[in-house]
């Protein structure tokens, strides 16, 4: 799987943090290519393997399925439903590599911390580094123009996360040039309800800045 675009032409949209088969169709009908599976107990949109499995099994051909965990135990990593794995705790270095020989891998790490971003990017383990808020999953918007003068050298194809919304998101796509966004909070009508409106208006935001035509393709190809 391949998520490819890197070339300027568009933005890869992920909807985090999914609960429901209605929000993959959802989704789906948006025009985005990846939805985010929860498996980290304490979070409102947590899923747990039975119920993933399922949402997994829903987004067939449509959509990309991606697990989210957090510092795993060697328990959560049986039977995942998913080829793509994103690890968004204080995972090191050696658990990245251990993970990528079995998944395709995006690490999250804190946009404050320069050093964590500069030893994942380009980690031979690391298909996508996804950079954050100093709190993941808080709904917090971090300082976008202070990652810019590191962007250029980020090597890895590069996700934005925390605080977009549809107002916010074309503002970061133009600063960052990211090759893909990330969204959970921003999509919800309440904390850990998804609404439909809310993804279909970040969907267009986030893609504003190349116009209204894009190519979603096989989901194969989108990851």
């Amino acid at each position: 799987m391949s998520w490819t675009t890197t070339n300027g032409e568009d933005i890869r949209i992920k909807i985090c943090g999914v609960r429901h088969e209605v929000d993959i169709d959802a989704a789906v009908a948006a025009g985005a290519d990846a939805i985010g599976l929860i498996r980290c107990q304490g979070s409102p949109r947590h899923v747990d393997r039975d119920r993933a499995s399922r949402l997994a099994k829903h987004c067939g051909d449509a959509i990309v399925p991606v697990t989210l965990l957090v510092n795993p135990t060697p328990e959560d990593w049986l039977d995942l439903p998913t080829i793509w794995v994103q690890l968004h705790g204080q995972e090191t270095p050696q658990c990245v590599t251990a993970a990528s020989a079995q998944y395709s891998v995006i690490k999250a790490v804190p946009a404050h911390d320069s050093q964590l971003v500069q030893a994942f990017d380009d980690h031979e383990g690391v298909q996508r580094l996804l950079i954050d808020a100093p709190q993941g999953g808080s709904g917090e918007l971090f300082d976008h123009d202070s990652l810019a003068p590191l962007r250029h050298a980020i090597r890895t194809p590069l996700i934005i996360a925390g605080g977009l919304n549809s107002t916010n998101v074309a503002k970061a796509v133009a600063t960052l040039q990211p090759w893909g966004v990330d969204v959970s909070s921003g999509v919800e009508s309440t904390r850990g309800t998804k609404d439909a409106a809310l993804i279909k208006a970040f969907c267009k935001a986030a893609r504003s800045h190349f116009g209204d035509e894009h190519t979603r393709g096989h989901a194969a190809d989108r990851l």
